[in-house]
């Protein structure tokens, strides 16, 4: 497990639960997908500020070009920051 014990990380968190209202006609964020409001939903495990969702990516990237052998990066993105801190 990593800790981020950043300054202000604490209250970037809360960032979901202190958006104003979004347009409901497009999404825009994360935060208006369907699966995401299904978890948000009061007893669920988004719906506790403690709890938080992951966006992942990886991608294979070769070493070098005559080689088998290639490295896998996996990127995770704290879904709960505000956009410009993700």
């Amino acid at each position: 497990m990593i800790y981020y014990t950043g300054q202000g990380m604490e209250e970037k968190l809360k960032y979901r639960f202190k958006r104003g209202q979004i347009d409901s006609q497009r999404i825009g964020d994360v935060y208006q997908g369907h699966v995401y409001q299904q978890h948000f939903q009061p007893g669920k495990f988004l719906y506790n500020p403690h709890n938080v969702s992951l966006t992942g990516n990886t991608d294979g990237v070769a070493l070098i070009k005559s080689s088998k052998i290639s490295i896998w990066p996996i990127y995770m993105v704290i879904n709960e920051l505000p956009p410009k801190e993700r």
